[in-house]
């Protein structure tokens, strides 16, 4: 009885000679380093706007809890 091929090639893993990455790895790698880099620049930002505004409406708040103590007096 003849025995047809398999549906699928087996995969077989290619021997590595050396742990070098190729150039198409590492160029890669450098987009996505300059691509996370700049997004914790943005995110950085971001955080120091909310952490002002944070301050101000602290501030406010402050304000009126004064306001409001002698009110009540």
């Amino acid at each position: 009885m003849h025995q047809s091929p398999p549906i699928r090639p087996k995969l077989i893993r290619p021997l590595v000679h050396d742990h070098k990455p190729s150039y198409f790895q590492m160029h890669v790698y450098d987009q996505e380093l300059h691509r996370l880099t700049a997004e914790r620049g943005q995110i950085a930002k971001r955080v120091n706007i909310i952490e002002e505004r944070v301050q101000v409406v602290q501030k406010e708040l402050q304000k009126l809890e004064k306001i409001l103590k002698r009110n009540r007096i």
